[in-house]
C-alpha cells in the first residue's frame, strides 16, 4: 500500500470515530446517571475550590463521592475539563470520548506491532501490519460497543484504554528488543526498552486505579504477551524476568498505594458486598442437594464439591457474554449499556469474527491463543456477580481482543478482494462487486446504528439517565425563593448532585455551611432531599417535587393543609407532580 493511501485512510477512520463520538456530546444521551453526576460534583468542586466535596484533598487514590467509593482518575481528567469548558455533561463526558478516539489509535497499532511477529513471510509482513492496522481502526470506530461508552463517563471505558495502552507499550518494548537480538547496556535502544518497560507498568497501575477489575486482569495480559513473544523461534526468558521484575515492581508499589487510601478497605467491602458467585448463601445448600440426589458417595462428593460447582457456574457466565444474540442483535439488556436495538457489534461484523478466528489459528496460534485468552480473561469479573449478566460495562477489559480479533478477519477479507484474480463476469470483475456489498452492509449497518441511536433512543433511554432531574432542578430554582421548604421525593435521595452541579449554586459554600451525614448532603439551602414527612413544620409553606404517587402520598403522610397543583407535567412516561401546601 501507498504511503500517501495509507495515510489518507487513517485520517479518514480517525475522522469518522470524532464525528461519531463527539456529535451532539454531552447532549445525547439525554440526561446524567447519578454515578456520572458524582464525578461532575467532586471535579465541579475540585475545579473551584482545591478540594473534593467532602473538603479532602483531591489527591488520594479513592473519592467517598456519595458513599460510592469513586477511583479517582476519571475525576482527575473530569476535572480539568471542567477547568476549560465549565461544569456541564460535555465537560465530564469528553475524557470518555478523548479515550475513544485513543482506543482506535491504540487498537490500530496493537494490530501493527502484533503482526510484525506473527509467523508470516517476511515479505507479506509489512503488508499485512497496514491492512490489519487500519481494518482493525475501522472496526473499532464503528463499534457501538465503543461508541455508546466514548459518549458516557464510565471510568470502565477509560481504564480499558489504559489497559490497551500498557499492552501496546509493552509489545513496543518486546519489539524493540527482538530487533536488538540482544541488548546491552551501552545501546540507546536498551534506555528505550526500559522507558517503553517503565510506561507500561506505570500505565497499567494507572489502568487498575482507574477500575476495579483491570488489578485481575492486567496481570494476566501481561503474561499472555510475554509468552507470546518467548514462543517466537528465539526464546527471551532474560527479557521476561527483566520485564517482569520491572513491570511487577511497579504493579506492586502502585497496589501498595491503594491499599494504604485510608477508604481502600470499606470501598473493597462495597465491591466485594454486591451479590456474587463467591457470597451466594445458597451455595453450601445446594451443593448438598445435589450431593444427595447424586447418591452422596466418594464420586457425587469429588464431582459436586463447592468449588467445581462454583467454577461450573463462572464458565456458564463466562458463555453469555460469548453469546452471539448478546454480541451481534440484541446487546446489554440495561439501556445504559446498550441501544437494545443493535448488539455490542454490528451485525456484519459477525463473519468476521469467524474468519479472524480461523485465520489467526491458522497463520499463528500464539497470536490466537493471546487475544482468546485476552478476551476471556477480560469476561471473568463481569461473569463472578450474578446480577445484571452479561454486562457490557463490567467487560469492556474484552473490548480490544474482541475488536483485534474482528480487524484481523475484516483485514483477510480485504486483502482477498485487492488481491484475487480478476474473474470477470459480464466484462466486470468480481471483486468490484465484492468490495461494493461489504462497503454497503457496513454503511447501512452503521447507518441504521446512528439513526436509532441519535433519534430514537434518547427518548427511549431517557428514564434510564434519570433525565427528569435537571428539570427537577430547574422547579426548585424556579420557586426557591417563595417557598419556606421545598421536598423533593425522587431519585432516591440523590437529586442534591445535580444541584451542587448546576450554575446557580456557589459549591464554596459546603466547606463552610453544610456538613454530609453519610456522605450525603440531605438538606441544602431549604432544600430537602430526604422528604420525611415527619420532618415537616408548622406555620411553613411547602412545595413538594415528585412523581404523582410520592408527592400526593407524602402531602398525605405530612398531614399538609390547602394542597394547590402548581405543575402537572408527564416527562418522559412518568407523570410528575408540583405541589405547593401548608403545615
Amino acid at each position: 500500500m501507498r504511503k500517501r493511501t495509507f495515510w489518507l485512510l487513517y485520517l479518514m477512520i480517525i475522522f469518522l470515530a470524532v464525528v461519531i463520538r463527539f456529535w451532539q456530546l454531552g447532549k445525547i444521551p439525554f440526561g446524567t446517571y447519578w454515578d456520572e453526576i458524582a464525578i461532575l460534583a467532586d471535579a465541579k468542586k475540585v475545579a473551584l475550590t482545591g478540594t473534593d466535596l467532602h473538603g479532602q484533598s483531591p489527591w488520594h487514590l479513592i473519592y467517598p463521592s456519595y458513599g460510592d467509593y469513586k477511583l479517582a482518575p476519571y475525576i482527575w481528567f473530569a476535572t480539568l475539563s471542567v477547568r476549560l469548558f465549565g461544569a456541564t455533561p460535555f465537560a465530564l463526558r469528553l475524557p470518555s470520548a478523548l479515550a475513544g478516539i485513543g482506543t482506535v489509535i491504540i487498537a490500530g497499532y496493537l494490530a501493527y506491532f502484533l503482526a510484525l511477529h506473527l509467523a508470516t513471510p517476511i515479505k507479506k509482513k509489512k503488508a499485512l501490519a497496514q491492512s490489519w492496522q487500519l481494518s482493525t481502526m475501522f472496526i473499532t470506530a464503528v463499534t457501538p460497543w465503543s461508541i455508546l461508552f466514548s459518549r458516557t463517563a464510565f471510568e470502565g471505558h477509560l481504564g480499558q484504554m489504559f489497559l490497551g495502552l500498557a499492552a501496546l507499550l509493552l509489545i513496543l518494548s518486546w519489539h524493540l528488543h527482538g530487533r536488538q537480538q540482544g541488548l546491552n547496556i551501552r545501546s540507546g535502544k536498551f534506555w528505550q526498552s526500559i522507558a517503553l518497560l517503565f510506561a507500561s507498568g506505570f500505565i497499567g497501575g494507572l489502568a487498575f486505579w482507574t477500575y476495579f477489575s483491570v488489578r485481575f486482569v492486567w496481570p494476566v495480559i501481561f503474561i499472555l504477551i510475554s509468552l507470546f513473544f518467548l514462543l517466537e523461534e528465539k526464546p527471551r526468558l532474560t527479557q521476561f524476568f527483566f520485564s517482569a521484575s520491572i513491570i511487577g515492581s511497579i504493579f506492586l508499589v502502585m497496589f501498595v498505594l491503594m491499599t494504604r487510601d485510608p477508604l481502600y478497605a470499606v470501598s473493597n467491602q462495597l465491591r466485594l458486598s454486591t451479590p456474587s458467585l463467591l457470597n451466594d448463601e445458597q451455595l453450601p445448600h445446594q451443593v448438598n442437594q445435589m450431593r444427595l440426589l447424586a447418591g452422596n458417595n466418594y464420586f457425587a462428593r469429588l464431582l459436586f464439591s463447592q468449588k467445581l460447582v462454583q467454577l461450573s457456574r463462572l464458565l456458564t457466565q463466562v458463555s453469555q457474554h460469548l453469546d452471539f444474540s448478546y454480541l451481534f442483535i440484541t446487546g446489554d439488556a440495561n439501556l445504559r449499556h446498550s441501544t437494545g436495538f443493535n448488539g455490542l457489534f454490528l451485525l456484519c461484523c459477525a463473519p468476521f469474527l469467524l474468519i479472524g478466528l480461523i485465520g489467526l489459528f491458522r497463520r499463528d496460534w500464539r497470536a490466537f491463543c493471546l487475544f482468546c485468552g485476552w478476551w476471556l480473561i477480560g469476561l471473568v469479573p463481569a461473569s463472578v456477580p450474578t446480577l445484571s449478566v452479561p454486562h457490557a460495562l463490567r467487560s469492556l477489559n474484552s473490548l480490544l481482543p474482541a475488536i483485534l480479533i474482528i480487524g484481523f478477519g475484516f483485514s483477510l477479507w480485504m486483502q482477498y478482494i485487492f488481491n484475487a484474480k480478476n474473474k470477470y463476469f459480464y466484462h466486470i470483475s468480481y471483486t468490484k462487486y465484492l468490495l461494493a456489498i461489504t462497503l454497503l452492509l457496513f454503511a447501512l449497518s452503521l447507518g441504521r446504528f446512528c439513526w436509532y441511536y441519535f433519534n430514537i433512543y434518547p427518548t427511549l433511554s431517557a428514564n434510564d439517565w434519570q433525565a427528569a432531574a435537571t428539570t427537577h432542578v430547574a422547579l426548585i430554582n424556579k420557586y426557591r425563593q417563595q417557598y419556606d421548604h421545598i421536598y423533593v421525593t425522587d431519585l432516591d435521595r440523590l437529586l442534591f448532585l445535580w444541584y451542587l452541579c448546576d450554575n446557580n449554586f456557589d459549591i464554596h459554600r459546603l466547606d463552610t455551611e453544610y456538613q454530609a451525614e453519610n456522605y450525603r448532603f440531605e438538606q441544602l439551602d431549604n432544600i430537602d432531599f430526604i422528604a420525611h414527612a415527619a420532618g415537616t413544620s408548622d406555620g411553613q409553606h411547602n412545595l413538594i417535587i415528585g412523581t404523582a404517587d410520592e408527592a400526593l402520598k407524602f402531602v398525605q403522610d405530612a398531614n399538609l393543609q390547602n394542597p394547590q397543583i402548581l405543575e402537572d407535567f408527564t416527562l418522559y412516561d412518568k407523570h410528575y407532580l408540583v405541589v405547593g401546601a401548608d403545615s
